[in-house]
């Protein structure tokens, strides 16, 4: 070989090395469009030309992709339908950036495992859906949209938490004119009670839990449809134990996506009659969890967290007392008891070994469940659990070897400063000690309080210390999002415009016995230990708690009751004097 030769040979191997790496980039779904896109492609296209047809490249991701993945995999739809779905893509690529909705970034991928798979689930049940179908937790539309565009007959609802991907659905809904679709822009929690004939899901929640959350929904004879991965069958084998009582397992059909490796499990639960209430069965006694690994497990033990509360919108509450009034005034946002191991064997040996006491027998169980002092009605309603003894102690962190309840937390909607009360005291607190926050709420309902907004610094007022030192009136206040209370100053001045008055707790503050309270007022306190921000104690009429000398300061929850009282004490004195002229 002479040099000209070699070198045509080392350019021809660079020139395909070079469109390899074109091919790659192009096979990435979410590649910027526009003129750059372009100039790609054509670049892409040049190069093909170049190559022996053995190493021609692949056509780039498109509509006719689109077309090839679904007719291969045996799911031909009509013209519109691949338009509408294209159009779909398009806008999951546009806009995942900015609402965070898929981690799957490559063409095929998203083809399989998005669209396939969701459209899959309506060929496996013959093209026939149940109508209204929830999708609960349907993130960025999936499976629903998919399915919508397969089957626009069936009406769909759309429940989605997340702010974001509401918009983000909404955008979809009207890009694409789907008809017979509501977005449900909230967490579906076990107090949702519109008669649904369907439930469709892929979250990672356990099978047990999903069905505790839509039992009051879904109408007998109704499906909870579960997109599941091959190795469900523990989930199964739970949900059948803990729910036999509501549902039966109506299909378990494994199968794989046409043309890849994915298998899968569709796994259908049906809704049955709910039976008259009577003592306790057997077969309602809940199993015993006893693997940490357990899933049910690891999602109650997530609830002693304020990240696990956040992201579940569910919340543990401690204390027989506590938990009586919950269940009794809150049935609704009940969504699980934990039966008290301790309590299980009550009347028993009191020196029995705690591996023997979680072997307790039904009857055992049955007399305990009858000795519960709600009546049973109530107590039913919702599933309970069962733990062992070793489990158990990592839930019960208070130590009072009693029951643990379950509870949804209700949303708390973002405050607006054009949204205050005709009158009395709405109390703005930043407490980052989440007892202090339970505590100080218990106060303001007490002194009659009508709302509290909780500053971007405050605890989750769902926390179970808050709760444990609230007791059931953390359930029974108003409560709104503020921003930081670095921030808070733009919307002082918006309000004071109205006619509402801000009264600050500082220690330089005047004595809180000589002023005069507003009809209407925010009361602020500050972060426990730094107070208020500079700004705000020269900005605002800032009031201080008489102490006697060589006392640094109040507990800040104590602070706000003294605050609170002093209040209430000259509204009554106002009001007194207004009665007798």
């Amino acid at each position: 070989m002479d040099l000209r030769s070699a070198k045509a040979v080392a350019k021809s191997t660079k020139t395909a090395k070079s469109a390899a790496k074109s091919t790659k980039r192009q096979n990435s779904s979410f590649q910027p469009q526009g003129a750059k896109s372009s100039a790609r492609q054509a670049r892409q296209s040049r190069q093909a030309r170049c190559l022996p047809p053995s190493q021609a490249l692949p056509p780039p991701p498109g509509l006719p992709s689109l077309k090839r993945w679904f007719i291969k995999c045996n799911l031909p739809l009509s013209d519109k339908q691949y338009k509408q779905l294209w159009q779909y893509h398009n806008l999951l690529r546009e806009k995942n950036e900015e609402y965070d909705l898929t981690r799957i970034f490559q063409f095929d991928e998203m083809v399989q495992k998005h669209y396939i798979d969701s459209i899959l689930v309506a060929q496996l049940l013959d093209w026939t859906l149940p109508s209204p179908l929830l999708d609960l937790g349907t993130g960025a539309g999936l499976p629903a949209i998919p399915l919508k565009i397969a089957c626009p007959e069936t009406e769909f609802i759309l429940s989605e938490g997340r702010h974001k991907r509401v918009r983000f659905l909404h955008e979809v809904v009207e890009a694409l004119g789907l008809e017979k679709i509501e977005i449900y822009g909230h967490k579906t929690s076990a107090s949702f009670s519109r008669p649904i004939r369907g439930v469709i899901t892929r979250a990672v929640e356990p099978i047990a839990k999903t069905l505790a959350r839509v039992k009051r929904s879904l109408q007998p004879g109704g499906w909870a449809i579960f997109m599941k991965g091959p190795k469900c069958d523990p989930e199964i084998k739970e949900a059948i134990e803990s729910m036999s009582r509501f549902y039966r397992l109506e299909r378990d059909i494994a199968y794989t996506i046409p043309h890849t490796p994915h298998q899968r499990r569709l796994v259908i639960f049906e809704r049955l009659s709910d039976q008259p209430e009577t003592e306790p069965e057997l077969s309602q006694i809940p199993p015993l969890i006893e693997s940490p690994a357990n899933e049910t497990f690891k999602w109650i033990k997530a609830l002693l967290t304020p990240r696990g509360i956040k992201k579940e919108g569910q919340a543990l509450v401690f204390g027989r007392k506590i938990i009586t009034e919950v269940m009794r005034d809150f049935p609704k946002l009940c969504l699980g008891l934990i039966l008290s191991p301790s309590e299980e064997r009550a009347g028993e040996q009191k020196n029995m070994e705690a591996s023997e006491q979680d072997k307790a027998g039904p009857q055992d169980l049955s007399r305990y469940l009858s000795r519960w002092p709600l009546p049973l009605e109530t107590g039913r309603q919702v599933p309970l659990y069962r733990l062992s003894h070793q489990l158990y102690r990592q839930l019960d962190i208070f130590g009072t070897e009693a029951e643990i309840l379950i509870v949804q937390t209700p949303p708390i909607k973002t405050w607006q400063a054009d949204e205050m009360a005709e009158a009395g005291c709405t109390l703005m607190i930043p407490f980052q000690d989440p007892e202090n926050i339970g505590a100080v709420i218990r106060s303001a309902l007490a002194f009659g309080v009508r709302e509290v907004i909780l500053l971007k610094e405050a605890a989750n007022p769902y926390h179970p210390k808050s709760i444990r030192a609230a007791g059931s009136a953390i359930f029974r206040m108003s409560y709104r999002r503020g921003p930081s209370i670095q921030e808070i100053q733009p919307l002082i001045q918006a309000v004071s415009s109205q006619g509402v008055g801000l009264i600050s707790l500082s220690m330089e503050g005047a004595d809180i016995s000589q002023i005069e309270f507003p009809d209407r007022f925010i009361l602020l306190a500050g972060v426990e230990g730094p107070g208020l921000p500079q700004g705000l104690r020269t900005s605002s009429q800032t009031v201080a708690i008489p102490m006697e000398p060589g006392l640094e300061s109040l507990n800040a929850a104590t602070a706000v009751a003294i605050a609170l009282y002093e209040w209430r004490r000259k509204l009554k004195a106002k009001s007194a004097i207004y009665k007798k002229s």
